[in-house]
């Protein structure tokens, strides 16, 4: 019996090359907002506001800054309710 010659069983691994892992970027670790043109449409600004309003909206927020602020829970109910009997 005639052996022509060996084969190699590790030449095929050899032949492959051998994948290095690649270093992956790690993404942006910062909240962002966007926002849409139609919210910023949206954009409530004190320019167009009739005087009364403004008043309102400081005295609110002078009640709400100082404690004072009180929520009447039936009132509330009240619109609730009305809302949802039309």
């Amino acid at each position: 019996m005639k052996i022509n010659g060996i084969q190699r069983v590790d030449q095929p691994y050899k032949a492959t090359e051998v994948m290095k892992p690649q270093k992956v970027s790690k993404p942006s670790l910062q909240d962002s907002v966007e926002i849409s043109r139609e919210g910023l449409l949206l954009n409530q600004t004190t320019a167009g506001m009739p005087s009364e309003r403004l008043a309102k909206v400081e005295e609110l927020k002078q009640k709400i800054n100082a404690g004072e602020y009180q929520i009447d829970p039936e009132k509330i109910a009240a619109k609730i309710a009305s809302y949802y009997q039309k």
